[in-house]
């Protein structure tokens, strides 16, 4: 086997230095990995404000195998690594334990008789409490609510898209006195048409990387009151990359206002456009008529367009609601999508995959009529072009009184889409019991349409809660997925 040393070398201002692997003869059965990292001050490296570093040797899924904290420079080794694909990662501190810089290597092969380099750039991290203006490239760390309002000034005043653009959350953060505007413009404001005006536009949408870095945020949801009340935590509208994040609530269960108009939630954002990765949700909603034919009322957003993607992310709150028909009954009699709730998102145009909902959705109806509220444990609508695969819930964790017997059923008690107009990309999704959470899943059958029931719904990554969600992990094969563990009974991501 073969013994290695990793030269990493760090400069400042986000240049990117590369670093390889040296190899030299060893006949034993593992492999030795040496980390040589310069000191203080010394030859090219002048990141002055580098106290220490932590150097992480991780196999192929992420796990750790071997660490080493608060390493000031000079060579030290990973000794009697058995074969195998490894990464590195390296983290740079300063004085005051901020993280300065980071870096890892791409996957590597650790074999006997192989030659290979490995690759490892350190990228300066910078506190975003420093700058007076915003960004258009690299990375920020998010320290506290005045640096999250920054982001949400920038983006609804200067009209900052951070394409660019990392924010990472360095701490858990809380906005309790109720000034916080969600990110994204809820309109477009250089429009003079008011039309344009009232509704979400992506024209100036959040465009960058959002990484919550496994933290908290606690924020009030906020109201906006154009043709719709829109409901929203983090952002309105998101083009970009939320991640790593569970979200929070000042009040929960938050109540929404029953105006006699549409209500509309999300905790990450409103319309997604983007991606949103690894995402928990913990804010229960309440009262108010709930969503609309546009968008409506989900625990990690309240619309998932085309294109879309929401994957990984799990729901922790409940949702119930009223229902009012205003008189939406279609001229030919048939029935139009209101009141759109799920657990994950209320309308889904996307793809929604690996997600796991383990929250009560509830409607009630505030008087008699034809019309029905559309609610699912994943979704409330699936619509033409969207994908459900591999998603999960709390078997019964649905109350719907009413249902819709037409060629577009409602799912009755079930969690992949209330109203449906598209069955064939509903595959591999399933329920579980609250006695057996940790055991078995029932794969998902729709037991009112014989064309959905010959569909292929199998359990392709597993018959056990955990194990499916993380076998899915396993075969994407990306290293933003995180796995998931049993916390107090329920399944959780592991950050």
């Amino acid at each position: 086997m073969k013994k290695f040393i990793l030269l990493v070398l760090s400069v400042f201002a986000f240049l990117l230095v590369s670093c390889s692997f040296f190899q030299e003869s060893n006949t034993s059965s593992t492999s030795t990995v040496s980390i040589v990292l310069p000191e203080k001050g010394r030859g090219v490296f002048t990141m002055d404000d580098v106290a220490y570093y932590n150097i992480v040797l991780c196999s192929e899924k992420d796990d750790v195998k071997e660490e080493l904290e608060k390493f000031t420079g000079g060579t030290a080794s990973f000794d009697n690594i058995e074969s195998g694909k490894y990464r590195i990662t390296v983290t740079a501190f300063s004085d005051s334990d901020i993280v300065v810089a980071t870096g890892a290597s791409e996957l590597f092969v650790l074999e006997g008789g192989d030659e290979k380099q490995v690759v490892i750039s350190l990228v300066s991290v910078k506190l975003l409490s420093e700058m007076s203006s915003a960004p258009d490239s690299g990375r920020y760390y998010v320290t506290s609510a005045d640096d999250l309002r920054k982001i949400s000034d920038w983006s609804n005043n200067d009209l900052a898209t951070f394409e660019n653009v990392t924010f990472i959350l360095h701490d858990d953060i809380s906005i309790t006195d109720g000034n916080w505007t969600p990110i994204g413009p809820h309109q477009d404001p250089t429009s003079s048409d008011e039309a344009v005006k009232t509704l979400s536009t992506s024209t100036f949408a959040f465009a960058g990387t959002f990484d919550g870095n496994g933290h908290s945020l606690t924020l009030p949801a906020k109201k906006t009151e154009f043709n719709h009340y829109r409901y929203t935590q983090l952002m309105y509208y998101n083009n970009g990359t939320v991640k790593n994040l569970k979200m929070k609530a000042t009040q929960s269960p938050y109540v929404l206002e029953n105006n006699e108009t549409e209500c509309n939630y999300g905790s990450v954002c409103a319309y997604n456009n983007g991606k949103v990765l690894n995402c928990e949700n913990y804010v229960s909603i309440t009262g108010g008529y709930i969503s609309s034919v546009d968008e409506g009322c989900g625990g990690i957003v309240s619309r998932n367009n085309l294109g879309a993607v929401v994957k990984n992310c799990a729901n922790y709150a409940d949702f119930s609601g009223n229902y009012t028909e205003h008189g939406w009954i279609n001229s030919s009699g048939g029935y139009r999508v209101y009141g759109a709730t799920g657990g994950i998102a209320g309308n889904n145009f996307g793809t929604i995959e690996n997600c796991v909902n383990y929250g009560k959705i509830a409607i009630s109806y505030t008087y008699d009529s034809s019309s029905v509220a559309t609610i699912g444990a994943i979704v409330g609508t699936n619509r033409e072009d969207s994908i459900l695969k591999n998603c999960y819930w709390l078997k019964n964790c649905v109350n719907n009184p009413r249902s819709i017997d037409s060629s577009n059923n409602l799912m009755e008690n079930e969690g992949v889409g209330s109203y449906c107009e598209n069955f064939t990309n509903i595959l591999g999704n399933g329920s579980f019991e609250s006695s057996t959470i940790t055991g078995g899943l029932s794969v998902y059958k729709r037991n009112d349409s014989t064309t959905f029931s010959t569909l292929p719904q199998t359990l392709a990554h597993g018959s056990n809660l955990v194990s499916a969600l993380n076998g899915y992990v396993s075969e994407d094969g990306s290293s933003q997925l995180k796995s998931w563990k049993m916390v107090e009974g329920k399944a959780h991501l592991d950050f």
